[in-house]
């Protein structure tokens, strides 16, 4: 009995016991189905750190109390104060009503946020209030990003659409609720003046109205909101079976047979994918398309970005332009489709992932920026054409898509069939032998020439033999 009781007691004055108690109890509880804001990996950061931490303002908890973002924690309460100051009282209902949401908010978060109780209440509501005081200000025109933010609109605008850098949506949509209607949800009739509605249009920096996400989708964060906005749901094609036996196909199918049986070169199907039987994970770069005699496009008619063709030999691809402020959000919207799960994205092909992919394949030099440039394609507002080439480059190696299900698969297969026909494949190697520099062509030029004289003589000599028996 005495034994009970002081293993007990041991047990009771352990903290080592009491903490994974505690730790389990929250493990246990957690909904790790919820988590939606998370961190960009390590091994990412730490060539691009720039890119993926806030050089202005802290929003959540990842980047808190960072000294060179302290400035910002003061002029916080500035607009906090002007957040009030139309309703004295709102302030106080938001804390009780983010308490009450406290163990869900905090669920949110992939890495432990560090922060217990008041703390915590206290980082979402200043930070709530503080972005919508900020989009309401923008909307308004009454911003002065000097002298109210203390750094550029862009930089500033960045730094809310880091993916380390969030906020459960709930809670700005809540305190907007508050704001305008002095309740948690708005009249059904009000919905029009949600919170949604009014960041949509923030974030979409241009004078026409954004087209505000459909009111069934649960949006995550503000990076969340403006992946929506920015990337559309691109024309999908579905997985090409290349061997399938549909029914209904089996015409077609001889008649390629039949081609295949007359064309022991290859000008009509290349052998190498349906031999390995995989979908093409790289296609040539803009440079080495043109050797391959593929036309480079611009698409004029085009309903987004991503709305990347080819047909006959000719790639459209719609106006790319790419600058250093965007640079930022670009890494940031595809580090969340990466990291993300498929029911925040919406889709499960990574549409942004995959044409980033297919960016990196075509520009993979300076000289493939400068093509695109001269088409219309690219417009490069980089310092130069190798920081262009940069741009794409530098995120390859850790974007991950599935090449046999992504939105351009159909493309990049018939872009290799193309380049693999027999007639292509020989251009190219032509091109690239005889005609990469003025001295091989210099070279081959003298070499026709002398092959011409050569026949010529030879034709000569043939024809004056040919007469002088014949007239002799």
């Amino acid at each position: 009995m005495a034994m009970v009781e002081t293993s007990m007691s041991t047990t009771e004055n352990d903290h080592l016991i009491i903490d994974i108690e505690r730790r389990l109890t929250e493990v246990r509880n957690a909904d790790h189905q919820q988590f939606s804001i998370y961190r960009v990996p390590a091994h990412i950061q730490n060539n691009n750190k720039c890119y993926y931490e806030p050089r202005s303002v802290s929003i959540g908890p990842y980047h808190r109390n960072k000294e060179h973002l302290r400035a910002m924690e003061d002029r916080k309460w500035i607009y906090f104060v002007e957040f009030i100051n139309q309703k004295d009282d709102i302030w106080r209902v938001g804390i009780r009503e983010i308490r009450k949401l406290e163990t869900d908010l905090r669920a949110c978060y992939f890495e432990s946020v560090g922060l217990e109780g008041d703390p915590f209440v206290n980082m979402l509501l200043f930070d709530s209030c503080f972005i919508i005081q900020l989009f309401i200000k923008w909307r308004s025109k009454k911003l002065d990003a000097a002298r109210d933010a203390g750094c550029s609109i862009p930089e500033l605008m960045g730094d809310l659409l880091m993916l380390d850098n969030q906020i459960p949506f709930s809670v700005l949509d809540m305190m907007f609720n508050l704001y305008t209607f002095g309740r948690v949800h708005p009249p059904d009739e009000d919905r029009r003046h949600s919170f949604i509605t009014l960041a949509a249009n923030t974030l979409h920096f241009q004078e026409e109205r954004a087209i505000v996400p459909k009111p069934d989708v649960k949006i995550k964060h503000l990076l969340h909101l403006f992946y929506l906005l920015f990337v559309p749901a691109p024309e999908y094609s579905p997985p090409i079976q290349l061997n399938s036996k549909k029914e209904g196909q089996e015409p077609q199918r001889n008649y390629l047979q039949l081609l295949q049986k007359c064309d022991p070169r290859g000008f009509f199907k290349s052998k190498k994918l349906n031999e390995n039987n995989r979908s093409p994970r790289v296609i040539p770069s803009a440079i080495e398309l043109k050797e391959y005699g593929v036309m480079l496009k611009k698409k004029e008619k085009c309903k987004s970005f991503l709305d990347v063709s080819f047909k006959d030999g000719i790639l459209e691809v719609p106006r790319f332009m790419i600058e250093e402020c965007s640079r930022s959000t670009y890494l940031n919207l595809i580090a969340f489709e990466q990291y993300c799960g498929d029911d925040d994205v919406g889709r499960v092909d990574k549409p942004l992932s995959s044409f980033a992919v297919f960016m990196a394949c075509l520009i993979k030099m300076a000289v493939d920026v400068l093509l695109l440039e001269r088409i219309g394609i690219l417009e490069n507002n980089l310092a130069n054409s190798v920081e262009g080439a940069r741009f794409f480059g530098q995120h390859r190696e850790y974007v991950h898509i599935d090449f046999d299900n992504h939105y351009l698969r159909l493309m990049f297969v018939q872009v290799i069939d193309h380049c693999q026909a027999f007639w292509p494949k020989h251009r190219a190697a032509l091109r690239h032998g005889y005609f990469s520099s003025p001295w091989t062509i210099f070279s081959l030029m003298g070499a026709l020439l002398v092959l011409s004289i050569t026949v010529f003589r030879t034709i000569c000599f043939i024809l004056t033999t040919f007469f002088k028996k014949r007239f002799s």
